[in-house]
């Protein structure tokens, strides 16, 4: 049986200890969470109501579709939480839009703040983008997410945000050198997710 070609490409990849860390510091679920707090603090009176704000995103966002994850790799559907294969993204991407849908849903019948609605449209948009390149051809996920993040920060908060830029580098980097990346699929993740979600969240807010 011929080995997968990303299994492949991981297994050639030299360990680093400092690549899996960024990987980890950054995952895209702590990056989103990071985000929306940012934004809901931005959007809100005060604390109170942005941590509100921003538990409720969190949980459609950020939980429900990891824990979704979880059970398919516990069940095999899923090899591992990175889902390095392509043909193994469909599924989990499928429940994470449904996920992001359905809290877009519930906030506005809770009349969230408007940048908040613009931010979950922006991640639905980032998800469903993703998910249909994906049928293509893969691209990464981390990147993607860091991208739109720093996008949207900029929109919303102003120039300053751009100072975050090189964590994009840095994702890009760690993702490549551990091997779940090519440099391609890297590039292409973070132009998706800077487009989709910038576009998104500038045109809705």
């Amino acid at each position: 049986m011929t080995a997968h070609p990303d299994l492949i490409r991981q297994e050639r990849a030299r360990p680093s200890a400092i690549a899996d860390r960024m990987s980890n510091l950054l995952d895209p679920g702590i990056v989103v969470a990071a985000l929306v707090l940012a934004v809901a603090r931005a959007a809100s009176p005060g604390w109170l109501p942005a941590l509100g704000w921003s538990a409720l995103i969190v949980t459609f966002a950020v939980l429900l579709p990891y824990a979704a994850l979880a059970l398919l790799v516990r069940t095999g559907r899923v090899a591992d939480r990175h889902v390095i294969r392509r043909d193994e993204r469909h599924l989990p991407a499928l429940i994470a839009l449904v996920s992001v849908v359905v809290g877009t849903l519930v906030l506005t019948a809770l009349n969230a703040p408007r940048d908040l609605l613009a931010l979950v449209w922006a991640l639905v948009a980032g998800v469903a983008t993703l998910g249909l390149v994906t049928t293509m051809s893969k691209a990464s996920l981390h990147t993607a997410v860091i991208a739109g993040a720093v996008t949207i920060l900029t929109i919303r908060l102003g120039a300053g945000a751009l100072l975050l830029s090189p964590l994009v580098a840095l994702v890009g980097w760690a993702r490549w050198r551990a091997g779940r990346h090519t440099g391609w699929q890297v590039a292409l993740g973070a132009a998706l997710g800077a487009a989709s979600a910038g576009l998104t969240f500038a045109g809705l807010r």
